[in-house]
């Protein structure tokens, strides 16, 4: 609904800038968010993807993200999303809802080898392209999962269609998103380092400027314990 206010987490006056620093044991097998199943990726995705809507650490309560509303049929088969305005990705190329649409489709596409996201779509139906900001998503039945799995990054992150387009170009390595962060750069063996998305719509928006105050983001990849 947008008449709610909605809780800043942190501290929206905190200072800007830094690095922060942290380690992971293992690399990433691959980058690419329709059909990776890793967790080291997945921890990367929720710096560089965005869903829908954003998850509340405190509260654990859906809020507003891509989709600054969304309206529920009478019959809470068919939940219709109306994305903001002056979207963008990294790149700097627009995101509407054909992007949306993409996304969810393309885990169903067999060509995308995305089995392992496959359970989780069973009762997500057609997903239709209303326009350039409104996209309206059917239910086969009514479930009480169904409201993440169309939302959040952890199941139906929202992808480019002119990078991911092709389901030939694997993108392994390369990573395009409309998160906070991008991946400035990535040392195969040795480190990924994220800056700040000066694309992020999440910048202007109240319930989320007491989060994503670092500049980078250096992540290490370090096997032995003792050198972590």
């Amino acid at each position: 609904p947008a008449n709610l206010e909605y809780k800043t987490i942190g501290n929206p006056a905190a200072p800007q800038g830094g690095t922060f620093q942290m380690a992971f044991d293992a690399e990433p097998e691959k980058l690419n968010p329709i059909n990776s199943s890793d967790l080291y990726a997945s921890y990367i995705y929720e710096y560089t993807l965005d869903g829908l809507m954003v998850m509340n650490l405190e509260t654990y309560e859906l809020e507003p993200g891509l989709a600054e509303r969304y309206e529920v049929s009478k019959d809470q088969m068919t939940y219709t999303f109306f994305l903001r305005k002056d979207l963008k990705w990294s790149d700097g190329k627009p995101l509407t809802a054909e992007d949306v649409k993409f996304s969810f489709d393309a885990v169903r596409d067999p060509k995308y080898k995305a089995t392992q996201r496959l359970p989780y779509y069973e009762t997500i139906g057609e997903v239709t392209v209303v326009d350039p900001l409104t996209v309206k998503i059917s239910t086969k039945q009514k479930y009480y999962m169904n409201m993440e799995v169309m939302t959040s990054v952890g199941y139906t992150a929202i992808v480019p269609k002119h990078i991911y387009g092709d389901p030939k170009k694997k993108m392994n390595k390369d990573l395009v998103g409309s998160g906070p962060y991008l991946v400035e750069s990535y040392n195969k063996g040795k480190n990924m380092i994220l800056a700040k998305n000066k694309n992020w719509f999440g910048a202007t928006v109240p319930h989320l400027k007491g989060k994503y105050n670092f500049d980078k983001i250096m992540i290490r990849f370090v096997k032995e314990d003792n050198l972590a």
